[in-house]
């Protein structure tokens, strides 16, 4: 299972599982996973799945990439289709307001490693005419790593740097600024936002909390053992969730001689403590919505892979 994450449309949810070739649906009153794919996908386990949740024609659906095939749409019925308007290959992709936007972007047979593109206004499906455009973020020569959501701002990641992307009332749709943080992401998985208001993520020499200006390192000992023991090699298949309930990031990181996660770090965000838990070969984590007969862990649950 390289992804895991659930549609949510009113009171409806379904809990999608990507793997290789094959996503998956879960029949949560049965317990049973079955089929929602079109036609098999064909990325690797080197090909991390990015995904996010636009409205199409007034509804949300879920979109997703491995960065190899082309994008595929699911709504909360039926099974998954390629997206419509014939859109370019991205390896990763973000809704932020009326927009889909995609980062990392192939076009016929070409790779743009810095280029941010987005659809027309409030149509996902539609890539030329109207408001949809791009934006090669040049300032560094880098590759784009990962998109996040930072309050009003959509987050773009670079191993040594973040732009953060605003709406503008101009033709340019979007302005874009670098923030000389000096780090960003290695893995877009592991981002995510915590209650302060900051961007955690993991970057290459350790875990960073983004404040919109700086990215300083948190203060912990385990920095010096992540950074001497993270696998470089194998980094990018690094994961992570927020577990808010118990107001904890919990970050997979392959170490040592691991090619894929069984070190998981859990950092709390009040007390400021990290310890540490083990999970054999875990290649994906999520939350979902626990909706079916009552019992001790309904609720929200929180899966391991």
């Amino acid at each position: 299972i390289m992804r895991y994450f659930e549609l949510q449309v009113g009171p409806f949810t379904r809990l999608f599982r990507v793997g290789l070739t094959e996503v998956e649906v879960l029949n949560k009153s049965t317990g049973v996973w079955s089929s929602a794919t079109s036609t098999p996908l064909t990325g690797s386990i080197e090909d991390p799945i990015s995904y996010a949740f636009p409205l199409l024609a007034g509804e949300k659906i879920v979109v997703y990439t491995n960065g190899i095939d082309a994008i595929r749409k699911c709504l909360s019925v039926g099974n998954d289709a390629a997206l419509g308007g014939s859109p370019p290959v991205a390896r990763y992709v973000q809704s932020f307001g009326a927009y889909l936007v995609l980062g990392y972007i192939t076009d016929s047979g070409d790779t743009f490693y810095s280029r941010v593109q987005w659809c027309d206004t409030g149509e996902p499906e539609t890539w030329t005419g109207g408001n949809a455009n791009s934006v090669d973020l040049l300032e560094d020569p880098e590759d784009i790593t990962g998109f996040g959501i930072f309050g009003n701002f959509l987050t773009v990641h670079k191993p040594n740097s973040i732009y953060l992307g605003q709406l503008v009332t101009t033709a340019d749709v979007f302005r874009f600024d670098r923030k000389a943080t000096g780090v960003g992401t290695v893995a877009e998985a592991t981002i995510q936002n915590i209650p302060t208001g900051e961007q955690i993520f993991l970057a290459s020499d350790g875990i960073h909390i983004f404040n919109g200006i700086t990215a300083p390192l948190i203060d912990s000992p385990i920095q010096d053992e992540l950074r001497e023991e993270m696998n470089p090699e194998h980094i990018h298949k690094s994961q992570s969730v927020f577990v808010e309930e118990l107001d904890e990031y919990w970050l997979a990181v392959p170490i040592g001689s691991e090619t894929v996660p069984s070190t998981v770090y859990k950092y709390n965000w009040r007390t400021k403590q990290i310890y540490k838990d083990f999970r054999s070969n875990l290649t994906s984590m999520g939350i979902f919505l626990n909706t079916g007969d009552l019992n001790i862990c309904d609720g929200f649950g929180l899966s391991l892979f």
